[in-house]
């Protein structure tokens, strides 16, 4: 019996491994997950890193596996070309891998194949935007260089905004770098093509509609044929053959994303070596008739690929609407009722619905596909019809959610705070030893007084007592302004403790602070010396790995602790509390320090006119 490995046994390739078992073939599986999807498809899975090729391979030996291969999972593209290559089986080699995964590479091939596509930049660490940013102009797309899913994207309109994402663009880099990319306004497009021989050829152009806000890189609707001019269209189908030609694919199914530019330009904005998720190849086989996971299958044990199964058969008119949330047809929450996908199913024109929603999951605002929570096909006449048939359908999903959710939002912090007294804490300040049951509530007041206020006043409604560290060197606000005595003066009314934010090695205390000293960005260097005359927060007593949360740059490192708390999962805990991430809206953190920027210009231009200056 024909064997073949599976590499990534997640939802996403479950489907596909489930059609080759339907052709009469084995199928090994192999990651990290025992319980994925796709793991639970297979006939046989192991439960491995897929990452690891040394491991991969020697499943793959074990097993005298035929074929390997993968779908949806970049990650996995160049594992499967390395246990190909050492085993001596069909594959497209480690080179071209390396070509299709890692972005930086690719940019630079395309480059020197004269081969259309945005200006780029590689950057690493905050020393290298200015030359990036040199190279590149705004605005721009900062992405990780071997990352996908839409991971560590954004949109960079500022010099001051790759400052704020860098960080979190290279974490999800495995070797720590990024691009940045010219953002090119236009249609962007979804690209199949199957080279043969070294010979690529389109299969489908299909529109690729992104959702507003920090999720814009996420395909959130599908729509087949493409809305471009035939010219244009021409034009993407000739670029894609030779993104496909550059990158020296010469075997295999490439997924090539570009964009029909408003200014007449296509250009790629990337190119995978493999079946691409987001229900694409149920899009190919609706829209034409083509069978990816057939044509993949066939490639990977060596066969041929006759014009017949790899040439368009027909052209069906549809559209794919991904389950999201608001604008989406999804609420924002925790999963509490999932109504029938009869309804969906049943809707005009609906050839293919699924979700992917589990109970006391958390439906969030689109950042990422992952937050793509399943989706509906349609068909009609033509793909503006069919959008409409398959958004309509979509709304038919009954989905209830729970009241509230883990967000930063003065209400999940009110949660926070009665999941703190369920728990049995009291509320402790930093003249006291840590103690079973002490919970230590600090806020860094790093940007708003106004924030602090309001948090404060939340805190003094649920009877809870903090420690507010303000700074005497910010750029964002004057302690010896009315503003700031004003604050100061209502944070001790409310019966809060006030301490000093300081800049090292600045930590100079009057009588406008309790002795209570945190660092602002502190380095490991210094962090947790003692200072004279003052508790440090992050020294010992009060300091402990184990006993501290944060919610630093609007994510919590280890998940959010209120569950915890309820329960009395920790002994003592410090909990350091931005006041301006839960005051201002955002999912993220650049969109939360945007809108406390609109609020601080809204604030400054009234100021300006009780200063009688002319703003006409």
């Amino acid at each position: 019996m024909t064997t073949v490995l599976f590499v990534g046994g997640g939802l996403h390739q479950r489907s596909a491994i489930q059609r080759i078992r339907g052709t009469g073939v084995r199928v090994v599986a192999v990651d990290r997950d025992e319980d994925a999807p796709g793991m639970l498809a297979a006939d046989v899975c192991e439960s491995v890193d897929f990452t690891d090729v040394a491991a991969v391979t020697e499943v793959a030996r074990r097993h005298a596996v035929d074929a390997v291969l993968t779908v949806s999972a970049d990650r996995a593209v160049p594992v499967v070309a390395a246990v190909a290559e050492a085993l001596g089986l069909p594959g497209i080699g480690t080179a071209t891998a390396r070509r299709m995964t890692h972005k930086r590479t690719m940019r630079d091939a395309l480059a020197a194949a004269g081969v259309s596509q945005p200006a780029y930049a590689a950057v690493r660490a905050a020393g290298d935007a200015s030359g990036a940013l040199g190279a590149v102009s705004l605005p721009a797309v900062l992405k990780p260089v071997d990352s996908g899913g839409q991971r560590g994207v954004f949109r960079i309109d500022t010099p001051s905004d790759l400052e704020l994402d860098l960080d979190d663009a290279t974490a999800e880099s495995a070797t720590g770098e990024a691009l940045l990319e010219e953002f090119v306004e236009g249609t962007e497009l979804n690209g199949i093509v199957i080279a043969r021989a070294g010979e690529p050829e389109v299969v489908t152009l299909s529109d690729r509609l992104r959702p507003p806000g920090i999720g814009f890189g996420v395909g959130w609707i599908h729509v087949y044929p493409p809305s471009i001019e035939e010219h244009q269209l021409r034009e993407a189908e000739a670029v894609a053959v030779a993104a496909v030609r550059a990158l020296g694919l010469r075997d295999g199914i490439a997924f090539p994303q570009l964009i029909a530019a408003d200014d007449g330009r296509v250009v790629v904005v990337e190119v995978a070596a493999r079946i691409p998720g987001g229900q694409m190849a149920d899009l190919v086989r609706h829209a034409v008739g083509v069978d990816l996971v057939e044509i993949a299958l066939r490639q990977a044990l060596g066969g041929q690929i006759p014009d017949e199964l790899a040439r368009p058969r027909f052209r069906q008119p549809l559209a794919i609407r991904f389950f999201t949330a608001e604008p989406g047809p999804l609420p924002t929450g925790r999963v509490a009722r999932i109504g029938s996908l009869e309804q969906v199913l049943a809707a005009e024109g609906v050839v293919q619905a699924e979700t992917y929603l589990e109970l006391g999951e958390t439906i969030h605002p689109v950042r990422r596909d992952g937050d793509r929570r399943g989706y509906v096909i349609a068909v009609a006449d033509t793909g503006s019809e069919a959008l409409r048939r398959a958004e309509s359908a979509a709304a038919l999903l009954d989905v209830e959610v729970e009241a509230s959710m883990c967000a930063f939002e003065l209400d999940h912090y009110r949660e926070l705070l009665d999941a703190a007294r369920a728990g049995g804490y009291r509320f402790a300040t930093f003249d006291e030893a840590p103690a079973p049951g002490a919970l230590f509530l600090r806020h860094d007041v790093d940007f708003s007084l106004d924030a602090a206020v309001r948090m404060a006043e939340v805190e003094a409604e649920h009877e809870a007592r903090a420690t507010y560290l303000l700074m005497t060197e910010s750029v964002f606000y004057n302690l010896a302004s009315p503003q700031g005595v004003a604050a100061s003066t209502r944070l001790r009314e409310l019966g809060h403790r006030v301490g000093l934010h300081a800049v090292y090695p600045h930590a100079v205390l009057d009588d406008r602070f309790d002795p209570v000293v945190g660092w602002h960005n502190p380095d490991p260097e210094y962090m947790s010396a003692p200072i004279v005359g003052a508790v440090n927060v992050y020294a010992d007593p009060h300091f402990s790995r184990l006993s501290y949360r944060s919610d630093s740059n609007q994510r919590w490192r280890a998940g959010c602790p209120h569950e915890e708390l309820r329960v009395g999962g920790f002994p003592w805990l410090q909990l350091l509390v931005h006041p301006e991430i839960w005051f201002y809206p955002g999912a993220t953190m650049g969109q939360t320090m945007r809108a406390m920027l609109d609020a601080e210009r809204a604030w400054r231009l009234d100021q300006l006119t009780a200063d009688d200056v002319d703003l006409a």
